[in-house]
């Protein structure tokens, strides 16, 4: 895990809208007065010297206002040096260029590095894989060709919720920006499917429609499976809405696909069969019931005691579920919209290899929080 080192403070901006201030009226004063231009130069620079680290405070704002100074190499010098001989009027320009930076928040250029995402390895026997913070289509671009076994997209709807105080546009696109930006993340996504590997997309059924139409030229389309929704309320002139879509498709002929089967739904107060099955009832109690592409028993978690994050999050089940139709005790799951790790949790589980990706923080250290909690199986052999 990478450290970080400790930034600086910053000087309040309000001492130093005071002090800007103070040294404006005095400057006009010693004009005024004809002082002459060294000395009062010198004046200037021993006001600022009461403020905490002067020096570097006015050699920052110098240098970030290099637009100014850029046609003079010595004045820059002598600048980001300390030294007291800098132009009066430069100075002030820099200064004044400063606080209108501060009032109107403009971004400035800046010739800092750009950060590297932070990565979080496992590397037991029994949990193997990286937590990744950082965009999904940066962590997508950076995986292998030809290396998940398994993919699993769950990205924002684009319905303006809001996943983290920190980032509150996340969910905000103009549609068009959106639709390619999804775009952008299936075609990676494809690109580190392996022969046979399977891509899982959950979605709103608009969506779904959309996506699935520009997938189905690089896979095969297996299953549109309907997950039921909950709570649901009916929005302009449409049907009252029932089921998420759960897109799945394979890159050619799938590797493997199971059929699980389902135990049948039971009264919880009386526990009889909450259907008729007639004369196959024998038959469903003793094997149980095959599995279809409509999923009823289950839906995203919305209770606040169930669920590790303000947001809706999916039920363990149904990546249990997933992973019983497509996957393998040493597979590579990966997730670019990780969340709060449920899928990842699923996939330790399971005995599977993991590559997990979430943008907002938070949501990284609830899955590293939630990694740690999980034991090593033999622990209690």
């Amino acid at each position: 895990m990478r450290s970080r080192k400790d930034q600086p403070q910053s000087k309040d901006p309000y001492q130093l809208g005071m002090a800007t201030s103070l040294q404006g009226i005095l400057t006009m004063l010693l004009l005024a007065a004809g002082v002459p231009v060294q000395a009062r130069l010198w004046f200037e620079w021993g006001l600022f010297s009461l403020m905490a680290d002067s020096r570097q405070l006015i050699a920052r704002i110098a240098l970030r206002s290099h637009c100014i100074f850029t046609t003079s190499r010595r004045t820059k010098d002598a600048v980001r040096e300390g030294v007291t001989a800098t132009p009066w009027p430069f100075f002030w320009l820099c200064i004044s260029m400063e606080m209108l930076l501060k009032v109107t928040q403009i971004p400035m250029p800046t010739s800092r590095k750009r950060k590297a995402p932070d990565v979080w390895s496992y590397r037991s026997a029994w949990k193997a894989g990286r937590v990744v913070r950082a965009d999904a289509l940066m962590f997508l671009s950076n995986l292998p060709d030809d290396s998940a076994d398994i993919v699993f997209l769950d990205p924002p709807f684009n319905l303006g919720k809001r996943y983290s105080h920190r980032r509150s546009g996340l969910d905000k696109l103009p549609e068009q920006e959106y639709s390619a930006w999804l775009n952008k993340i299936l075609s990676e996504a494809t690109r580190v499917l392996k022969q046979g590997a399977v891509l899982y997309m959950y979605h709103l059924p608009q969506w779904a429609m959309r996506l699935g139409n520009s997938l189905e030229g690089d896979l095969r389309f297996q299953h549109w499976i309907a997950i039921s929704m909950k709570n649901g309320f009916v929005r302009g002139d449409r049907l009252y809405p029932a089921h998420y879509a759960l897109l799945m498709f394979t890159n050619g002929r799938p590797t493997r696909l199971r059929r699980p089967k389902l135990r049948p739904a039971k009264c919880r107060h009386c526990d009889n069969l909450i259907k008729d099955y007639g004369g196959y009832r024998s038959i469903i109690e003793a094997k149980g019931i095959n599995l279809s592409d409509f999923w009823e028993d289950l839906s995203p978690v919305r209770h606040a005691n169930r669920k590790h994050r303000r947001a809706n999050e999916l039920p363990m089940r149904l990546f249990e579920r997933i992973f019983g139709i497509s996957g393998k005790k040493g597979d590579v799951y990966v997730d670019p919209f990780a969340g709060t790790g449920t899928g990842v949790i699923a996939a330790v589980r399971a005995g599977m290899r993991f590559e997990a990706c979430d943008i907002v923080r938070e949501n990284c250290n609830i899955i590293r929080r939630r990694l740690d909690e999980i034991r090593d199986p033999k622990e209690g052999m």
